[in-house]
C-alpha cells in the first residue's frame, strides 16, 4: 500500500486530532475485572503505572509526593527544627513562621530536593530523622525519574480498528471486513493481522469452553494509512456454516477478536492493537471510500472511518436498458445525477466518482404516489447530465419522468411515454389502489404546498449564487428568486441597475421567506399530528407526497449549510420526516438516495475549512457559483 500522508492545512490537523480522541476511547478488556494478585507489591504497581495513561501516572506521583511529605511532615513535628531565615522573614514579612510550616518545609526540601533547606536540625534525632527523609526522597524520586523514562521509552500505538465490521460478497462470495487505521500515517512494516472466532462449544462428554478457529486474511507487507482486513467465507472457512444459518449476521453468542502487530521504525518496537466484534458490531451496506485527493496530495478522511454506504447505491453507471415491463409491473424513469463525477475538476474538490442518485422532484413523487397505491413498479435512474442512448432513442425527449407499462403508461408495445401529470392520471384511473392514495383530505392544497416546498428548497440555495455573472448561474439564480419571492419580485430586483444593493435585499428576502415557510409549514404539521401524523390523516395524500420530499432536501440543505440562512430544523419537521421514513413506500423509493445525506455530510467536513465554500447543491447551481468571480 503506498503511503499516505495528512493535509498540512490547520483544519485537517483539527479534524485528526478529534479522530484520534474518539477513536481512543479506552476499552476495557474482560480479563481485567477479573484481576487477583496476592499483594499490593512494587512491581505491580510499575506494571499499572506503566499500562495506564499518563494523567494516572502524574495524578500517583503528584500523591506519593504529598503523602510523602505529609507523613514526613508529621513525624518532624517531635523534632527540634531551627528556621535559618527567621531574621529576614521578621525585617521583611513582620511574621515568623508557625512550627506545622517549619515542620512541612523541612519536609518537603529532605523529599523533593534530597538535602537540606531553610529549617534545619538541631539535636540529634532531628539529623537522623533529616537522614532517613533524604534517603526516602531519594526513593521516591528515583521511582517517579524511572516511570518518566519508561513512559517515553514506551511505544505509544495509534493504531485502531473500526468500531463495526460488514458482511458483503465480493465477486460471489461472501467476505467480513472491518478496518485498521495508523493514525499517524507513517509506514509501519510486517503488519501482522489475526482474526480469530471464539464460541463456546460443548463436546460430546459434556465439557464446555470457548473454542478458537483461526480466521485467514491477507498479510500486507507494509501499512501507512488504513488497511481493509477481508476474511473470504468460502467452503473452508470457519464462518462458512454460520454464515449459511444466519447466525454470523446476527452475531449472538460469537466474538470475532481482531488483532494487528506492526513494527515501528520510529520507535524501534512493534505497535500493537487489539479489538473484539461482538452483537450489535455489524453495519450494514459497505465502507465508505475514505481516500480524497487534494491540491495533488492524497488525503485520508478520518471522519468516515466507521462510515458506510448502502449497498443498493453502488458506484456504477446508469442504469442499462430493461426487457419489457410485466402486465401490472410498468418501469418508471427518474433524474438522477451524482454528487461528484470523480474528474478532479475545481468543482468536484478531488471528491472520488460516487453513486448516482435520484433527484428529480417529479419522479420521485410519481414514484411515492404509485407506491402508496400498492403498484409494483420499478424505478430506472436516468443520468440528465449524460443521458443514456438506449433512453434517448426509446423516448425522444430524453427527460423524467416517463412510463412503460401499466397502469400509468400505456401498452408495452407503445414504449416510453412521459408528462409526470399524464402519467399520474392514468395510473389514477386504471388502479384502483392509486386512486384512493390520490384522493385530496388535506385542509391545505396541493398547490399551497408545492408553493412552501419551492421555498424551503430555493430559499436557502438561492442566495448561494446571487450576483453571478455567468449566464447560467444567473438564469438558475432568476428562477429560484422568482420560485420564492414570486415573478413580479423577482424581475424587479433582477432589472435594477445597483446590482450590489439588489442582490443584498434578494439573499435578505430569500432567508427570511424560507424560515416564515419553515415557520408555517410547522405549525401546519403540528395540527396535523393531532389528525394522524399526516396532512391527508393517517395516511398521506398528495399533499403529503409534495411536503414530503421537500422536508427531505431541505433537512440535507440546512443541516450540511448548503443553504445560506440561520435556520434549523423544527422538531415538527424532523417527526414528520422520521413517519415518512416509517412507511414502505418511502423506504422502497427514497433508499436509494441516501447519498444525498451522505454527500451533503461530507460537503460540510470540507467546506466547512473556508470561509467562502463553493456550493454543492446541484450540478447547475454549483457551476454558477463556482464560475463567479
Amino acid at each position: 500500500m503506498s503511503q499516505v500522508t495528512p493535509s498540512d492545512s490547520w483544519q485537517r490537523a483539527r479534524s485528526k486530532t478529534a479522530a484520534i480522541t474518539a477513536f481512543k476511547r479506552p476499552v476495557r478488556p474482560v480479563a481485567k475485572g477479573s484481576r487477583r494478585v496476592t499483594q499490593l507489591s512494587g512491581s505491580y504497581v510499575y506494571f499499572l503505572v506503566l499500562e495506564r495513561s499518563w494523567g494516572y501516572a502524574i495524578t500517583l506521583a503528584l500523591g506519593l509526593y504529598v503523602i510523602s511529605i505529609v507523613v514526613c511532615a508529621l513525624v518532624a513535628s517531635t523534632a527540634r527544627l531551627s528556621n535559618t531565615q527567621r531574621d529576614i522573614e521578621e525585617a521583611i514579612l513582620d511574621a515568623v513562621a508557625p512550627r506545622w510550616e517549619k515542620c512541612l518545609r523541612f519536609a518537603a526540601a529532605h523529599i523533593l530536593t534530597m538535602s537540606e533547606g531553610s529549617v534545619v536540625p538541631i539535636d540529634r534525632w532531628s539529623h537522623v530523622l533529616s537522614w532517613l527523609q533524604i534517603a526516602l526522597g531519594l526513593l521516591v524520586n528515583v521511582f517517579v525519574f524511572s516511570v518518566v523514562v519508561a513512559k517515553f521509552q514506551a511505544p505509544q500505538s495509534d493504531l485502531v480498528w473500526s468500531e463495526g465490521c460488514v458482511i458483503l460478497s465480493r465477486d460471489g462470495v461472501p467476505h467480513l471486513l472491518m478496518r485498521v487505521g495508523n493514525l499517524r500515517c507513517h509506514t509501519l512494516y510486517s503488519p501482522r493481522i489475526r482474526l480469530t472466532l471464539l464460541r463456546r462449544h460443548v463436546t460430546q462428554e459434556g465439557e464446555s469452553y470457548f473454542r478458537r478457529d483461526d480466521l485467514s486474511v491477507d498479510q500486507p507487507s507494509v501499512m501507512s494509512g488504513i488497511h481493509t482486513v477481508a476474511h473470504a467465507i468460502d467452503e473452508v472457512s470457519p464462518l462458512r456454516e454460520l454464515y449459511e444459518s444466519g447466525a454470523l449476521q446476527k452475531l449472538e453468542g460469537l466474538l470475532i477478536h481482531a488483532v494487528v502487530q506492526a513494527f515501528d521504525n520510529v520507535y524501534g518496537g512493534d505497535l500493537s492493537a487489539t479489538h473484539t466484534y461482538g452483537k450489535g458490531s455489524l453495519l450494514e451496506g459497505a465502507f465508505a471510500d475514505m481516500i480524497r485527493s487534494e491540491g495533488g496530495r492524497t488525503t485520508i478522511d478520518w471522519d468516515a472511518f466507521n462510515a458506510t454506504r448502502p449497498l443498493g447505491s453502488p458506484v456504477r453507471d446508469a442504469d442499462p436498458e430493461p426487457s419489457a415491463p410485466q402486465p401490472g409491473r410498468p418501469y418508471i424513469s427518474c433524474g438522477s445525477a451524482r454528487a461528484s463525477y470523480g474528474t478532479a475538476n475545481p468543482l468536484d474538490g478531488g471528491a472520488p466518482r460516487s453513486a448516482l442518485e435520484p433527484y428529480c422532484p417529479y419522479s420521485t413523487r410519481l414514484c411515492l404516489l404509485l407506491a402508496e397505491g400498492g403498484v409494483d413498479f420499478t424505478m430506472v435512474k436516468i443520468d440528465l447530465t449524460a443521458v443514456q442512448s438506449w433512453y434517448s432513442s426509446s423516448f425522444k425527449p430524453g427527460d423524467a419522468p416517463a412510463m412503460w407499462g401499466t397502469p400509468g403508461g400505456k401498452s408495452v408495445s407503445e414504449g416510453w411515454v412521459g408528462g409526470s401529470k399524464e402519467c399520474r392520471d392514468r395510473a389514477v384511473a386504471e388502479h384502483e389502489g392509486v386512486r384512493r392514495a390520490n384522493e385530496a383530505r388535506a385542509s391545505v392544497s396541493e398547490a399551497e404546498v408545492a408553493a412552501f416546498g419551492e421555498t424551503l428548497i430555493f430559499g436557502g440555495l438561492a442566495p448561494r449564487i446571487a450576483g453571478s455573472t455567468h449566464p447560467k448561474g444567473s438564469k438558475v439564480f432568476a428562477f429560484m428568486l422568482k420560485k420564492t419571492l414570486g415573478v413580479e419580485t423577482a424581475m424587479a430586483l433582477l432589472a435594477r441597475d445597483d446590482t450590489a444593493t439588489a442582490m443584498d435585499e434578494a439573499r435578505s428576502g430569500c432567508r427570511q421567506k424560507l424560515k416564515q415557510a419553515l415557520k408555517e409549514v410547522s405549525k401546519l404539521l403540528a395540527a396535523a399530528e393531532k389528525q394522524g401524523g399526516f396532512l391527508g390523516g393517517k395516511a398521506p395524500d398528495p399533499s403529503d407526497i409534495n411536503l414530503g420530499g421537500a422536508v427531505y432536501t431541505v433537512k440535507a440543505l440546512l443541516d450540511s449549510g448548503l443553504a445560506d440562512v440561520n435556520a434549523r430544523m423544527t422538531p415538527a419537521l424532523e417527526r414528520y420526516l422520521e413517519r415518512w421514513c416509517r412507511r414502505d413506500s418511502w423506504v422502497g423509493v427514497r433508499r436509494p438516495a441516501k447519498g444525498l445525506h451522505l454527500f451533503s455530510r461530507q460537503w460540510r467536513a470540507r467546506h466547512r475549512r473556508d470561509s467562502s465554500p463553493i456550493p454543492r447543491s446541484s450540478r447547475s447551481t454549483a457551476r454558477a457559483s463556482h464560475s463567479t468571480p
